[in-house]
């Protein structure tokens, strides 16, 4: 990929025509959060920001309330209101860990 970066961002892929929103994992600081509101939904926040500052480390809870009112930061939010879609996003990401794990996607 051109220009690869971390983080959260707009990128076209291949013969896309349209930029999509991507957040880019790989080097520990792009960090996952999870978030609930509303009292039926559920999911992650996908951000990069100054709370991450050890590589695949995870925050501290007392920054939690910083991390979901940060207006400034580029987030990204998968959000879920049925356990079903959750699996099949998890089955998804283990696919993609296979990919890597077996050397399919060379990762430098």
């Amino acid at each position: 990929m051109a220009n690869f970066k971390y983080g959260v961002f707009n990128l076209r892929f291949g013969i896309d025509k349209v930029k999509s929103a991507v957040a880019s994992f790989g080097d520990g600081l792009t960090r996952i959060s999870t978030v609930g509101w509303d009292g039926t939904h559920a999911g992650i926040q996908l951000v990069r920001d100054e709370l991450c500052t050890e590589p695949f480390g995870k925050y501290k809870v007392s920054d939690s309330d910083k991390v979901n009112n940060m207006p400034d930061h580029e987030k990204i939010y998968l959000i879920f209101d049925n356990v079903r879609s959750i699996d099949v996003a998890i089955c998804m990401l283990e696919e993609a860990k296979t990919l890597l794990d077996d050397g399919v996607i060379d990762n430098g």
